[in-house]
């Protein structure tokens, strides 16, 4: 099985080597077995740091999309994939060495349409708890995690990918269209449980409460995902 893994970047010189160290450690996981292989496709939004010059010794595809639109940035690393699996991973984010293996385990049951992974914060303070522990009750009561998406090439074509006219929780809409799409072809959306993301829980601590308060909000909300005014901090706190 080929799987493409893409990173949409936007100024993420802290934490990208940290994170292709560990995608780079699962990547040689799961390369031992011969007929298994991982693309590793990095997309850079315009970055005004040292993303892509710190990136480049990882020997992976780096491409461009100067537009600030998380959704067209992740459509741009698609249109450049050849995996039969795409996967989709924040830039600010490590994965366990096993994940790739588990991805391949549940694609070719061919039971699932794709899925979601657990998730744990890079650190912990009451704030930061408080809102693990509520994401982590929202996966579970509605079944769905949006953490590191991942799902055959085919189906993500068929739904046309993400929806670029969204500026923020594009991410919950697909996964949202999705599982309806492996429901009309009999399958089911699996979150993986035995592999983790590790992802930075920077972004709220950059954001204030209202900022926080105005995400949850985005969720529900289609005229505010469309608006890119209304979603300019979760942008600018990128850049930290």
């Amino acid at each position: 099985m080929k799987i493409s893994l893409i990173i949409p970047a936007y100024n993420e010189e802290v934490l990208i080597d940290k994170t292709l160290k560990s995608v780079m450690k699962a990547k040689a996981n799961f390369e031992k077995i011969k007929s298994n292989t991982i693309e590793v496709i990095l997309v850079d939004n315009d970055s005004e740091d040292r993303t892509v010059e710190i990136a480049k010794p990882y020997q992976i595809t780096i491409v461009s999309e100067e537009i600030h639109n998380i959704a067209k940035v992740r459509n741009t690393g698609a249109k450049h994939a050849t995996g039969d699996v795409l996967c989709f991973l924040d830039a600010d984010s490590e994965i366990s060495s096993n994940m790739f293996e588990l991805i391949k385990h549940y694609m070719e049951t061919g039971k699932y349409v794709g899925g979601g992974t657990k998730f744990k914060l890079d650190r912990r303070n009451l704030t930061f708890s408080l809102i693990f522990v509520a994401s982590v009750l929202v996966t579970h009561i509605i079944g769905l995690s949006g953490v590191m998406l991942y799902t055959k090439k085919e189906y993500f074509d068929a739904l046309g990918g993400f929806n670029e006219q969204f500026y923020a929780a594009e991410d919950i809409d697909f996964v949202l269209r999705l599982r309806d799409y492996g429901r009309r072809q009999g399958l089911k959306y699996c979150n993986i449980y035995r592999g983790y993301v590790i992802t930075s829980s920077r972004k709220f601590k950059m954001l204030k409460f209202k900022d926080l308060f105005m995400q949850g909000g985005l969720m529900l909300h289609k005229s505010l995902r469309e608006n890119p005014k209304k979603c300019e901090q979760w942008y600018n706190a990128h850049k930290h």
